[in-house]
């Protein structure tokens, strides 16, 4: 109810909206005259009798922007264009808020366009690299491209080594633009050397990828052409993701799809195994294959056997049951029992088998792809499998399981 009624005193009266319309007509003759002081009175006014009301607020930021007032103008651009997203005025106010943007020295939008749920914001400094972070998650580093921030107000921090950090506040609004421009100082208590380059320096374009390996020689490709390496084993490329792929004698080719991004270094391990050990993959991976064929053959063959002593037990069975007391008897009691008792060893047998074979031919899949080098760990490199065998026992027989991490 609280919230209604707050919405209520919100809406303009009828009143209140005939007093707009008025200053309204008031403010476009005094604009048209060029008495803009006065037309901006009059606009003022209107916008603050009835906000829902889009003409003051399209009027005030022509007025604004004839004071040579820009920054203020866009806000009133945005607050039109939120009340009259496709409006017959729109095409024509995005228009001005470009030529204010580019007034005061901000990156043009051209077409871009926020999407849903998400407000845009720009960040300009006078410094190339420096971090900028919004609510404390990095979002790139200057000149960066317009960001779509959800609604609300955050804490924008731009720094960069050897100048104070600065920290603003700004409010996002759906479908809006915030802007921030900033200058960074240089820190007085920072060393003299502070800014001399502690490596190769990284291009404004550019980011940099190390490559961390042992191997000699290494030769590097991106994206299918030869890259030069820094003495570090490090290159420069585009941003952007990139197939990168690392080869040196004797050793298997390393392919990985890497995120350069611009004025940032990275760096990645790089394990290249060599081709002994690619065959000893191989050849363990051929080897636990051959072993899960074996062991299921096995494993058939004697639950077929164990099928057939129970169907053999259950027909003497039902002959013994059947006979007149007159004939002699089919089978013992001993008899039944023994072959019961080979039919449930033979079970158990047929049980394990088929475990070793599942055990067997996991084992040899997790070799097969590490052999290809399709499973890496978090740096990159592959990891050797932990598994462990175990039987099993159950009350219909046993079973041998197999537990690790691939």
């Amino acid at each position: 109810m609280s919230l209604l009624l707050a919405l209520l005193l919100l809406q303009a009266t009828p009143e209140q909206k005939e007093v707009a319309r008025r200053l309204f007509a008031e403010g476009e003759i005094a604009y048209n005259r060029g008495e803009y002081p006065l037309a901006e009175a009059k606009f003022r006014a209107a916008a603050q009798a009835d906000p829902d009301l889009p003409g003051p607020a399209r009027m005030l930021g022509l007025t604004l922007r004839a004071e040579k007032s820009c920054k203020e103008a866009i806000a009133w651009f945005q607050k039109y264009l939120k009340l009259q997203p496709q409006g017959k005025w729109s095409p024509a106010v995005k228009q001005q808020v470009e030529l204010c943007r580019k007034e005061l020295g901000l990156p043009a939008l051209g077409n871009l366009q926020p999407q849903q749920g998400t407000g845009i914001l720009v960040v300009v400094t006078n410094l190339d690299g420096a971090i900028i972070k919004v609510d404390d998650l990095q979002r790139g580093v200057t000149p960066v491209e317009p960001l779509q921030v959800a609604p609300g107000r955050h804490a924008v921090l731009i720094y960069k080594q050897c100048y104070v950090p600065r920290t603003e506040s700004v409010d996002i609004y759906e479908g809006q633009v915030a802007d921030i421009k900033v200058e960074l100082l240089h820190d007085p208590s920072a060393p003299a050397d502070c800014e001399a380059p502690h490596g190769p320096r990284i291009a404004g374009d550019r980011g940099r990828v190390r490559l961390l390996t042992d191997a000699p020689g290494l030769t590097v490709a991106v994206d299918g052409k030869a890259t030069p390496m820094g003495p570090d084993t490090s290159f420069e490329a585009a941003p952007g993701i990139h197939m990168v792929s690392a080869s040196a004698p004797g050793f298997e080719v390393w392919e990985r799809r890497v995120v350069v991004m611009r004025g940032q270094e990275r760096s990645l391990e790089v394990r290249l195994r060599t081709q002994n050990e690619l065959k000893s993959l191989r050849r363990w991976a051929w080897t636990a294959l051959g072993v899960a064929a074996a062991a299921g053959a096995v494993g058939i063959i004697y639950g077929i056997q164990e099928s057939h002593d129970y169907a053999d037990a259950r027909r003497l069975a039902d002959d013994e049951r059947n006979r007149t007391g007159a004939d002699p008897p089919v089978v013992t009691r001993a008899q039944l029992d023994d072959l019961q008792a080979s039919a449930h060893n033979k079970a158990v047998v047929a049980d394990l088998a088929l475990g070793v074979a599942a055990a067997a031919l996991g084992a040899s899949v997790v070799l097969f792809v590490l052999e290809r080098g399709d499973v890496p760990d978090r740096e990159g490199a592959p990891t050797p499998p932990g598994v462990q065998l175990a039987p099993a026992a159950l009350p219909s027989g046993a079973i041998l399981t197999a537990r690790g991490s691939f």
